[in-house]
C-alpha cells in the first residue's frame, strides 16, 4: 500500500493597508492640526474669535466625524492590516470628544 502525503500550498501575499483607513488617519491628523492652530489663533486674539474661526472649527469637526465613521467601517475587513485604521479611529475619537466638549461649552457659556 502506497501512502501519499498531501502538501499544503503556502501562499505568500502582501497584506495591504486599507485605503479608507489611511483616509480616516488623514482626517484625524487634519482635524488635530486644525484644532491646534485654532487654539493658537484664539490665544493670540485673547479668546476673541470671529465667525471664520468657528467655521474652520466646524469643518474640522466634520473631518473628524468622517474619519471616525471610516475607522468604524474599516474594522470589519479581516485580510488587511489595521495600523492606520486603528490610529485614525483613536485620533478621531479623541478629537470628536474634545470638539464636542468645546462645542457644548460654547453653547452654554
Amino acid at each position: 500500500m502506497k501512502m501519499t502525503k498531501s502538501r499544503k500550498a503556502v501562499q505568500l501575499q502582501t497584506i495591504k493597508e486599507n485605503e479608507n483607513g489611511i483616509v480616516a488617519f488623514a482626517c484625524g491628523i487634519i482635524s488635530t492640526i486644525s484644532f491646534i492652530v485654532l487654539i493658537f489663533i484664539s490665544y493670540l486674539n485673547s479668546g476673541q474669535g470671529d465667525m471664520g474661526l468657528g467655521l474652520v472649527g466646524l469643518f474640522a469637526m466634520i473631518f473628524s466625524l468622517v474619519g471616525l465613521f471610516l475607522g468604524i467601517k474599516n474594522i470589519r475587513y479581516g485580510d488587511r492590516t489595521f495600523f492606520f485604521t486603528k490610529a485614525g479611529f483613536f485620533i478621531n475619537v479623541v478629537v470628536v470628544v474634545i470638539w464636542a466638549i468645546i462645542f457644548i461649552f460654547g453653547i452654554y457659556h
